[in-house]
């Protein structure tokens, strides 16, 4: 298994395991839906063909990272299964390859669970201190994305016509 379970899932990290994901499993298709604040990829996965579709995402809030390593070591597995041709629990991974299309964004906040996680590039910018304010002592359980914007709460300040 190439996704290790015993480090802080940094956006660094999954960058990496994405690198080594691609090469292992090619049927593995990467892209990105867009930029964070700091400009970082907010990457997807797409694993399957089929018509049936299934949407995963983790991350929302920066101190909830484990979900993006648990997400990633679940894609891993099924890639692994379906390369392998075998069945998991009863389920045939390659009739689910030919039905589903499942898509994974593993880390919506990738500013957000480095900060958490102490990226010392990040701390160390004056620009967003002041809006993490009294929280600079605390940062490991900062939910928000760099700006301080809660993701997972966000509602849009916009009229549907």
């Amino acid at each position: 298994m190439i996704i290790k379970s015993n480090v802080n899932y940094t956006y660094d990290v999954l960058k990496n395991d994405l690198l080594f994901l691609n090469y292992q499993y090619r049927l593995l298709k990467i892209g990105s839906i867009g930029k964070s604040t700091l400009g970082e990829n907010i990457v997807f996965l797409k694993i399957g063909e089929g018509n049936k579709k299934l949407f995963v995402n983790a991350s929302h809030h920066a101190n909830e990272w484990m979900t993006s390593l648990v997400t990633m070591m679940f894609v891993e597995k099924y890639l692994e299964l379906y390369k392998k041709k075998q069945t998991y629990k009863g389920y045939n991974i390659e009739d689910l390859w030919k039905k589903t299309s499942l898509y994974v964004v593993p880390m919506v906040n990738p500013d957000g669970v480095n900060l958490c996680l102490g990226n010392k590039k990040i701390i160390n910018s004056n620009e967003y201190k002041e809006i993490w304010g009294n929280s600079i002592d605390r940062l490991d359980e900062w939910k928000a994305n760099i700006r301080g914007v809660d993701l997972k709460n966000y509602q849009p300040v916009c009229k549907v016509l």
